[in-house]
């Protein structure tokens, strides 16, 4: 191929590099610099202008996705000290930790928001005493929930609805949600009385 039209041709792929490296770097710690991604996004659009077989039927801009977000990936990995084994076991014990956190804070049952505070729940410390007698209403109205934390706590304690089924609902991931749900929990014991 000629170095001119092969120049072209990566040049060409450009705003694709760059919209690649920004989304993986959107993912990844702060310590990586987007930069650096982008430069491996660039080989990897000159691997795949140099491998392209055009008789296979796919546009170069197709194959080129997949040559340049490899070659970041790639690069990703070669700085990481975890293998990918490693950094697997790492995000799911997170993942897991996460979990049971979110339990913690607060275990959702039959029984609504409303119904639990009613029966003496107290928010700040998740336990039930006759003393902890509350009006939801109230603190829900002193928390100066956003529209979204109010909605999402509305969806999981007085609809009843799952995480996933609620952030399908909202049109919104099951994580930004969770994270949600954690923010007006927090607003909700902010405001609450304390317990005696």
């Amino acid at each position: 191929m000629h170095c001119e039209v092969r120049a072209s041709l990566i040049l060409g792929l450009g705003p694709q590099v760059k919209r690649i490296a920004t989304t993986i770097h959107r993912r990844v710690p702060a310590t990586v610099i987007k930069d650096d991604l982008t430069q491996e996004g660039w080989l990897g659009a000159a691997a795949a202008v140099d491998n392209f077989d055009p008789d296979k039927g796919v546009a170069l801009q197709t194959y080129a996705e997949q040559k340049i977000r490899g070659a970041i990936l790639d690069y990703l990995r070669r700085m990481d000290h975890l293998s990918r084994r490693a950094r697997r076991q790492l995000k799911a014990e997170s993942e897991r930790r996460r979990s049971a956190e979110d339990t913690a804070l607060i275990e959702p049952s039959l029984a609504s928001l409303d119904e639990m505070v009613e029966n003496g729940f107290d928010i700040r410390t998740g336990e039930t005493s006759p003393d902890n007698f509350l009006d939801a209403t109230s603190i829900f109205d002193r928390a100066n929930l956003s529209k979204q934390e109010s909605g999402v706590m509305n969806a999981l304690y007085w609809q009843g609805l799952r995480q996933v089924e609620a952030a399908s609902s909202f049109g919104i991931h099951p994580s930004r949600l969770s994270q949600l749900r954690t923010s007006a929990l927090m607003k909700m014991r902010a405001v609450a009385p304390s317990p005696p």
